[in-house]
């Protein structure tokens, strides 16, 4: 008995302490109160810095089109939902100071909920905080090669064998090197550039680097290519250690090749970094060269294919196809016969010729004919004279001496360059190459002119961008002789050069030097070159210029410095009073006041150099015409009157440079000497106008801006950090015709003469404007008819962006634009209000939606089916989105919106409940080209699709559902059809899917190009297709039960890849078809498989 009264002492003691200590803690949350409270903020507001600091590199990885990883997204997701239920507890956290009915005391019970909630929370985010410090990386790099264009190429039957026999060596595992030899001109860099598309299109090597070599090659240009397609970094200043790291990584590749085009003399790969193992036996490099004794004795080539010239009939059809509709005159004819063989079938000389004589009388082709078969250069090494003839004649035939300039000052730079049109114009006005021109839009106009026309002659290639050209190499060779003989140009590749041709003499009588390599580091003191019109010193960093060199350069008219050291600047720069451009970009500037002693300069750009003032004295250059300080991050002073002085000038580009302290309209007399943007007012001749601002104070009010012909003008404008989601920057961005705004009313853009170009603007980001209640008609009355982009964020009070209920007869809205952006519209409802006029929306082919919460939907089925161009919809964070298309339609729909559609993506939508509100059976948008669909966070979706409409996706690749709570099966069945197939599908990710019970209900179904399978935490997914007809059976404690996820209903043929956790399927189920076809097993359970082994499909 006394056993058991002390037995039961022990426990009541016991329960008195657990219940003393119950009691003291939650008093504790009474007593502690305020301190649980300021520590939950505290928290918060740290774990509020730690995802700011994680967004920024996750967006920073984004624009560089990485992939973010997983685990970052899931902690970016956790985070952003203590953060929401942070801000609903310091909302509830106000009542703490109500008191209870008789209004005497705090209301304890209420005090007590929340006191318990902070310590909670304030515990979850500090965890959240410090797992943030937990990543190593954020991001990966998704290899997805890119399979380049080859513009120009023809498939000449003499060629097919010789690309068969390339291709067929790369396959074969006992070759590793390969070389293309021929002539200059004879299409070798053309037929490379096809190796490289075809070996990427029929998946020979995941990788393939083209890089050129060149006669003067610049290795750690060669080895940056190479690094960048393996997404490798090289920071390394010693070459040895850069070639070691390369090769380090090369060592990991398995299938890789590397094309080394246009060698000119023995070429250490070693040095490089460049080599593979015995055992790299996947891993190749192809070399092109015009010496087929260089690649078999020198690189020791095991393979070489020679490109020989083209047969008779292959060089008259290219020619007859470029002369085109001229060559149905028999008069041509026999004339073309003679050219052609003149031209010894070569294809650049006979693109050249042709291009030359296109649209051209009988005299002129009589003419040509005639100095092809005189000409006899005895000065041109390797190289056919042919080549050279026919380059040469097609130059000459350019007739105006223009665009011959052009032609030779392209020439002039590096090999291979991507030339910047902007850099012509420059050269270009600071020549006077330009005739009867005096003006510098006149300029660019005549510029671009002859740009076209040198294409034509198939003298230039079309550049990476529209802002720039290039040429061919074997062009440019023959531009450079007749650069260096004919007009005293010269290319000068290092210091040793520039001294041989000193010394020589070569250069004395030069009017123009281009030091085109780092390998030119100085400038010697003694350079006697008086005749000079033209220095160029590109990228030459660090190029050291001594005090007096340009005293006895005093007719020097352009002068690009780019990349120098200047501090200070030399002093003998006031000598050169005929400059009239000067190119001053990335450089290293002392005090830029003298300047303002070149009064006939027209061009100056100091773009990205390091300057803190622009000096009154710049204000002298009353000649300018063009003004380049963008991106001059250590400007803050722009001295008063220097920009109303400059009364000429035509364009003015202060592009980011964000910190010049402008002088504020209104601001006290004195207080400081900074200019004022109202000097602007001055600039009568102003065309062109790029400036960024941080704030609008700095706007002077009623600047007119009616003159401009181009403008990128940025007011107050921050990127949106949407959650996690990054906005689609346009590509036009920085290019004119372009405004960004942020402001709070409406009527300042009138106040400050923006309403004008808001109406002229073809890229238009807003922010703010929060007395707008619409944008089309109410922001521009004739519906933005030339925008071609707009974005617009942060805004509280907009419902519609078109809104027609209340217009007569309005005009077509948006027609011309093409990708619309809306993110943190809080009051958005529609994006139509009401049916738009026809032609509305017509060019539109992108739309993104993001955290839009009383967006209900996208658009009426009405106004969807005429958006016949949009390719690609995202939409994001929109709480009350319930359709993507709303039916507005009576009767049978006969045609899907959007049948251009390629990419559907749709995250966070929590009550979507279909994408078109129409019966299952019916096409809710054109599939037929819809090549990737996400649904992410829609948890209200039960299913995804009708088999119906999954009949029609016969261009789908790649299908992701993720975090559907309610989704209970992917595709519903039509009873009447019994089979489905996914012809392109290679991607397919069912991931957090609690309710998931099966793909679809009994049809057969087919992946015949699925590669990558992956299901994830779909915890009642018991079977693929839900009618079993084999079983397997788990050892564990339902050894009893037997079920099946793969049958005979399912059928893949390329599956390689197949992923899951146990959290997908219940632990005593496993995936036959893993275990059979892939030698997959989960961990911890040992699979035992039933006699119907043969019912699966591989």
């Amino acid at each position: 008995m006394e056993f058991l009264v002390g037995v039961g002492a022990s426990i009541i003691g016991k329960i008195g302490e657990y219940t003393v200590v119950w009691a003291g803690r939650h008093v504790g949350y009474l007593f502690h109160y305020n301190r649980n409270v300021d520590d939950c903020n505290t928290q918060i507001q740290q774990l509020h810095y730690a995802k700011e600091r994680l967004q920024h590199s996750v967006d920073m990885a984004r624009r560089n089109l990485e992939e973010i990883e997983a685990d970052v997204e899931d902690w970016l997701r956790q985070s952003l939902e203590i953060t929401e239920e942070a801000e609903k507890f310091i909302q509830k956290e106000d009542q703490t100071n109500t008191r209870c009915r008789n209004w005497m005391f705090p209301n304890l019970v209420l005090r007590h909920q929340l006191s318990r909630k902070a310590k909670k929370m304030a515990l979850k985010a500090a965890k959240m905080k410090n797992n943030a410090c937990t990543f190593e990386r954020v991001s990966y790099v998704l290899t997805v090669p890119c399979i380049p264009e080859n513009k120009g190429y023809e498939d000449f039957e003499t060629r097919k064998s010789t690309f068969t026999g390339i291709i067929n060596a790369l396959k074969d595992p006992n070759v590793s090197l390969i070389g293309i030899t021929g002539t200059a001109g004879i299409g070798k860099t053309m037929l490379a550039k096809e190796v490289h598309k075809k070996a990427l299109e029929e998946e020979v090597f995941k990788v393939v680097v083209m890089v050129t070599v060149s006669q003067t090659p610049d290795l750690e240009k060669i080895q940056e290519e190479i690094a960048k397609k393996l997404f490798l970094r090289i920071e390394e200043k010693s070459m040895s250690l850069r070639a070691e790291k390369l090769q380090r990584r090369l060592r990991q590749e398995k299938d890789i090749l590397i094309i080394l085009d246009d060698i000119w003399e023995k070429f250490d790969l070693q040095h490089v970094g460049i080599s593979f193992t015995e055992d790299q036996r996947g891993c190749k490099i192809v070399m092109t060269s015009r010496f087929q004794d260089l690649l078999c004795d020198e690189m020791d080539v095991g393979e070489i294919f020679h490109v020989g010239v083209l047969s008779d009939g292959e060089a008259t059809d290219l020619f007859n196809n470029i002369i085109g509709d001229t060559m149905r005159n028999t008069d041509f004819q026999s004339l073309a016969a003679s050219i052609v063989e003149e031209c010894a079938v070569l294809p650049i000389a006979i693109t050249t010729v042709a291009s030359a004589l296109k649209k051209k009388n009988l005299f002129a082709w009589k003419d040509a004919l005639t100095q092809l078969q005189r000409s006899s250069p005895t000065h041109v090494t390797n190289m056919h004279k042919n080549v050279y003839n026919g380059i040469r004649l097609s130059y000459d035939f350019l007739q105006r001496d223009e665009a011959q300039s052009i032609f030779l000052l392209c020439c002039l730079h590096e090999e291979d360059a991507n030339i910047g049109i902007k850099d012509l114009l420059r050269y270009g006005c600071g020549l006077g190459l330009f005739h009867h021109v005096y003006y510098l839009e006149e300029a660019k106009c005549r510029l671009y002119t002859l740009l076209i026309k040198l294409k034509a002659r198939g003298l230039l290639l079309d550049g990476n961008d529209k802002w720039s050209v290039k040429i061919h190499d074997v062009t440019r060779d023959v531009g450079l002789i007749i650069a260096s003989e004919d007009k005293h140009m010269f290319n000068i590749r290092s210091n040793v050069e520039l001294e041989k041709y000193r010394k020589e003499k070569r250069i004395e009588n030069s009017i123009a030097i281009s030091l085109i390599y780092n390998d030119v580091n100085y400038l010697p003191d003694n350079l006697e070159c008086a005749q000079l019109l033209l220095i160029r010193a590109w990228k030459s960093e660090g190029l050291q210029v001594p005090d007096d060199f340009f005293e006895e350069k005093r007719k020097l008219k352009v002068l690009d410095l780019s990349f120098a050291y200047l501090k200070p600047l030399p002093s003998s720069f006031r000598f050169l009073r005929s400059l009239q451009s000067l190119c001053l970009r990335n450089c290293k500037l002392g005090n830029p006041a003298i300047i303002g002693e070149l009064e006939n300069l027209e061009v100056l750009d100091f773009s990205y150099s390091s300057i803190d003032v622009l000096p009154k004295e710049i204000g002298q250059l009353t000649h300018l015409w063009f003004l380049d300080i963008s991106f001059c991050r250590d400007l803050k002073v722009i001295q008063s009157d220097v920009i109303s002085k400059l009364t000429r000038l035509e364009e003015l580009n202060m592009r980011m440079s964000l910190d010049i302290q402008w002088k504020v309209e209104g601001g006290r007399d004195g207080e400081t000497n900074n200019a004022s943007l109202s000097e602007l007012k001055d600039l009568f001749n102003l065309k062109t106008l790029y400036l960024d601002l941080r704030d609008d104070s700095m706007l002077p009010k009623g600047l007119v801006y009616d003159k401009l012909d181009a403008f990128n003008i940025s007011i107050c404008y921050h990127k949106v950090f949407v959650k996690f989601i990054t906005i689609r920057e346009s590509s036009e961005a920085f290019k004119p015709l372009s405004l960004k705004v942020n402001l709070n009313r409406r009527c300042l853009l009138d106040e400050y003469g923006l309403a004008v170009l808001l109406k002229r603007s073809e890229v238009l980001y807003l922010q703010g404007l929060e007395d707008v209640g619409s944008v089309a008609y109410e922001l521009d009355a004739d519906g933005f008819p030339e925008l071609k982009y707009l974005s617009f964020t942060c805004n509280e009070q907009i419902k519609y962006i078109v809104d027609t209920m209340l217009q007569i007869d309005p005009p077509c809205a948006f027609p011309s634009l093409e990708n619309l952006i809306l993110a943190e519209m809080e009051n958005l409802e529609k994006i139509c209000n009401g049916l738009p006029p026809p032609e509305s929306f017509c060019k539109l082919q992108f739309i993104q939606v993001i955290d839009c919460p009383n967006l209900k939907e996208l658009f009426s089925f009405s106004t969807a089916r005429w958006l016949l161009q949009v390719k690609e919809i995202e939409v994001y964070n929109c709480d009350m989105i319930e359709t993507i298309v709303t039916n507005d339609c009576q009767g049978v729909i006969q045609a899907g919106a959007f049948p251009l559609l390629g990419s559907l993506k749709i995250r966070y939508a929590p009550k979507l409940l279909h994408f078109f509100s129409a019966a299952q059976n019916q096409p809710f948008f054109g599939v037929k080209n819809l090549t990737e669909l996400t649904v992410v966070s829609c948890g209200s979706l039960r299913c995804l699709l009708s088999s119906f409409v999954a009949a029609n996706l016969v261009q789908l690749h790649k299908l992701h559902i993720v975090e559907c709570e309610m989704m209970e099966e992917i595709m519903t069945v039509d009873q009447r059809m019994e089979k489905i197939v996914f012809p392109k599908l290679t991607c397919l990710v069912l991931e957090s899917l609690p309710n998931l019970t099966r793909f679809c209900s009994e049809i057969l179904i087919e992946f015949p190009l699925l590669t990558n399978l992956e299901l994830y935490s779909c915890p009642k997914l018991m079977t693929f297709i839900s009618s079993p007809t084999y079983t397997i059976v788990a050892d564990n404690s339902l050894s009893n039960t037997t079920f099946s996820l793969f049958n005979d209903k399912v059928r893949f043929s390329t599956l390689f890849s197949c992923l899951f956790t146990l959290q997908t399927i219940p632990d005593y189920l496993y995936c036959y078809y893993m275990v059979a076809h892939l030698g997959i097993i989960g961990a911890g359970c040992t699979p035992k498989f039933t006699e119907h082994e043969d019912s699966i499909h591989g």
